[in-house]
């Protein structure tokens, strides 16, 4: 007894001083634990399968992207010009209305109308195809502005190049000469039937007409209305404006009734609209959650403030660049303002705004990584990595490779999801507005690289790392796997919402695109890492927009994919 009790008080300092030496080394403790292979750690079987799975990637993603160019609608909007075709075509229509733009400020975004785009899926007849032809579900917008900015031209223009309208927005105060109201209905007329001629219009009845004398010249508005008896629901409306004796204002414009559109067009539904609600309160409770977690983590000294500076620093400059690649100077203030006063104010609202946005993510990272570190020791490691410069490392090299290569059965399953609803003209998905609000920006190449990555950094933060640290300091789930699992799924699926937000897709679809989207975060953040998740869910978005861009006729646009015209 006494040799037993002789040695241990020595085996009880040895016991302390192991577990000191723990506490004291756990970032090496972590960076040894992420250099462990998953792989290794499995039965043979499962490491079988998921090395099956890394090798057949290439052909999930073939396959994949093959699908999607049969289904997808966005690979088949077929732009035949591009910017700067968009931007000579607007010139040239200022040209034959007697403006020179030569100095003027030039725009173009491309607009979509998803009620035209499932109106026309549904009604496949020769009315149909000359109400396309006036009324495209997805044209070019072009804006010309005077360099006082108390001037401006829009021009509107088809997939092809064709002139489909134009409004010409003069000077409040310049006076015009009044032809008289004959002159100009006569001249209305001339250029509707012009237009009749052109694009097979049907007859239409005696136009209304309306007078503006908030000018100092007389403007007059004629609008008829062509009658398609084969297209039930749907209203057509040529308008036409003369200012003296010229014609100012020429365009096209549709709407549904709201019964037929609510029955009929699939973006009418509500059951989709309604899904965005709980996806809009989880993100307002996640970022007060966020907030207060990083204020908490602060007091106690445990924030990585450099990283989530460096984080935040990055998306917002991200962010920043979305907004003004798509010529926010010319669509943003509007005309007639003061150019300069305006201008900066919006620019300055639209920095703030974005900053603020960027550094919400960097600061949720912040709050929600100390936890999750300390739960999921390893979890971390390659973004750390990352995040320090350290893009060579084996940790980065390893998340990046495996999770791009997993990627590809993400982008299997999103295609085949949409495979599902590819024959119904009514239920299939739509034209994605994200996409196509930026396509025909200055640096239209640079959205593949720009936009996937910061969706799928905001999808793991919203829908991973702060949900994750949130159940994981919650006394009643914390210790029990399986409510916690179970809450986090729902957490991550709520929050994975946001495809509706994406596409117009039906609810059903849009729930299976979610719930894969959360099956594949979080299968790869608890298999390998947060990195790898990142990756696994920016590397199909990636392909996706790639192949919008390659899918498109204009040469220019499929050089600009490949970033430079030598590599075509």
């Amino acid at each position: 007894m006494e040799s037993c009790n002789r040695f241990a008080p020595a085996r009880v300092q040895l016991d302390t001083d192991a577990i000191l030496s723990l506490s004291s080394n756990e970032s090496q403790m972590s960076k040894r634990f992420a250099s462990i292979s998953f792989l290794s750690l499995l039965s043979r079987p499962a490491r079988l399968a998921w090395l099956l799975l890394l090798a057949l990637s290439p052909f999930a993603y073939v396959a994949g992207a093959w699908v999607l160019l049969k289904t997808d609608p966005n690979t088949r909007v077929n732009f035949e010009i591009d910017r700067a075709d968009a931007l000579r075509l607007a010139a040239d229509c200022a040209a034959n209305l007697g403006l020179n733009v030569a100095s003027w400020t030039s725009g173009a975004k491309v607009t979509v109308s998803q009620d035209r785009y499932y109106y026309y899926q549904l009604h496949r007849n020769q009315e149909a195809e000359v109400m396309r032809r006036l009324a495209p579900e997805a044209y070019i917008h072009v804006r010309l502005i005077s360099p006082d900015r108390q001037e401006a031209l829009d021009v509107e223009l088809s997939k092809e190049g064709r002139l489909l309208g134009y409004n010409l927005t003069v000077p409040s105060g310049e006076e015009t000469p009044d032809a008289g109201e004959a002159v100009a209905r006569d001249t209305a007329a001339t250029a509707f039937r012009e237009l009749q001629l052109q694009q097979s219009l049907p007859n239409a009845p005696a136009p209304s007409f309306s007078e503006n004398r908030e000018f100092a010249s007389v403007l007059r508005r004629y609008t008829w209305q062509p009658t398609f008896a084969a297209l039930p629901g749907a209203h057509t409306q040529v308008a036409v404006a003369v200012l003296g004796d010229r014609v100012i204002t020429k365009e096209v414009t549709t709407r549904f009734n709201p019964a037929y559109a609510g029955e009929h067009l699939v973006n009418r539904r509500p059951l989709a609209k309604l899904a965005l609600v709980p996806f809009g309160l989880l993100i307002f409770f996640i970022a007060c959650y966020g907030l207060y977690r990083y204020l908490q983590r602060t007091w106690q000294k445990e924030v990585p403030h450099a990283r989530s500076l460096l984080l935040g620093a990055v998306l917002s400059a991200a962010f920043f660049f979305i907004a003004l690649q798509s010529d926010f100077g010319t669509f943003g203030p509007p005309i007639g303002a003061n150019k300069a006063g305006t201008y900066w104010i919006l620019l300055i609202g639209t920095v703030v705004v974005f900053v603020v946005m960027g550094m919400s993510l960097g600061l949720a990272y912040g709050s929600g990584e100390g936890d999750v570190r300390e739960s999921y020791p390893g979890k971390l490691t390659s973004l750390d990595a990352l995040l320090s410069g350290r893009l060579l490392s084996r940790n980065v090299a390893r998340a990046v490779c495996t999770g791009a290569a997993l990627g590809g059965w993400t982008l299997f399953t999103h295609s085949l999801i949409l495979l599902l609803w590819a024959a119904d003209p009514s239920s299939g998905p739509g034209l994605s507005e994200q996409f196509y609000g930026i396509f025909f920006g200055r640096f239209a190449w640079l959205l593949p690289l720009v936009n996937p990555p910061l969706a799928a950094i905001q999808i793991a933060v919203t829908g991973l790392l702060l949900p994750l640290s949130l159940l994981s300091r919650s006394r009643r789930i914390r210790g029990k796997r399986r409510l916690l699992l179970s809450a986090l799924i729902m957490l991550s699926l709520v929050a994975s919402f946001e495809v509706f937000q994406e596409q117009t897709l039906p609810f059903a679809a849009g729930l299976l695109m979610a719930a894969a989207r959360t099956a594949f975060l979080l299968l790869l953040f608890f298999s390998f890492d947060l990195l790898t998740a990142i990756v696994g869910i920016a590397a199909p978005s990636l392909v996706v927009f790639v192949l919008y861009f390659m899918s498109q006729p204009a040469p220019s646009l499929q050089r600009g994919v490949c970033w430079r015209r030598g590599l075509r």
